[in-house]
C-alpha cells in the first residue's frame, strides 16, 4: 500500500491513501490506479511525501510520480 501526503517531515497530512500495489514476476503493477489521475489541491512550495509498506522485508521498490499543475480558474 502507498500513501501520498504533504507537509513537514514527521507531520505529513495524507491526501491520497491506500493505493494498492502488487507484484508479479518482479514487475510492479498498480492495481486500480495505473495511470490514474488524482485531482487534489497541493499548495505552492509544499513538500510531497510517499510512504509505502511491503509484506516482504527483502524486497525494495521504486516509485515514480508525474505531477501536472494548473492554477485556479479565476484566481488573481
Amino acid at each position: 500500500l502507498l500513501d501520498i501526503g504533504i507537509g513537514a517531515a514527521g507531520s505529513e497530512t495524507v491526501i491520497i491513501k491506500d493505493i494498492n500495489i502488487s507484484t508479479n514476476n518482479s514487475e510492479w503493477v498498480l492495481l486500480n490506479s495505473l495511470f490514474r489521475q488524482y485531482f487534489v489541491n497541493i499548495p505552492a512550495n509544499s513538500r510531497i511525501a510517499i510512504r509505502g509498506q511491503n509484506s516482504n522485508v527483502l524486497d525494495t521498490f521504486r516509485i515514480d510520480v508525474i505531477l501536472f499543475g494548473q492554477t485556479e480558474v479565476g484566481s488573481r
